[in-house]
């Protein structure tokens, strides 16, 4: 899962803990279940303007919420800093290609969704 800087991390912290392993499985389908409805209104303005093209656009969301959240998540999985860079590249790639969207088009940074401040930031 992506990492929260500060008091909220201690939060993300006891959601990883065996014991609340239920806790933390409810609040990620809590995550799942706001997102939907504003990724699916994005989603469905990309297909009415041609930039999305999918059967699909809730299902899409779902499908791909589930997969970032599940496959970040520092509990259940870890990685390599290399490992997670491609990981992330796959989700994007992943993404787009669910969304029928062209090959960089979502504008993702993956250095960004790491947390990371990339060379743009700085300047």
């Amino acid at each position: 899962m992506l990492r929260m800087a500060g008091p909220k991390s201690e939060v993300v912290d006891e959601l990883h803990k065996p014991e609340n392993a239920l806790m933390h499985q409810k609040s990620l389908g809590g995550i799942i279940r706001g997102l939907v409805p504003i990724l699916n209104e994005i989603v469905e303005e990309g297909i009415r303007a041609g930039v999305f093209s999918t059967p699909f656009p809730e299902q899409t969301v779902r499908i791909m919420l589930a997969a970032a959240l599940t496959l970040t998540d520092d509990a259940m999985f870890s990685y390599t800093q290399e490992e997670r860079q491609q990981l992330l590249e796959a989700i994007v790639y992943s993404l787009e290609t669910l969304l029928g969207a062209e090959r960089g088009s979502l504008g993702l940074k993956t250095h960004l969704l790491q947390g990371e401040r990339g060379e743009e930031e700085k300047a």
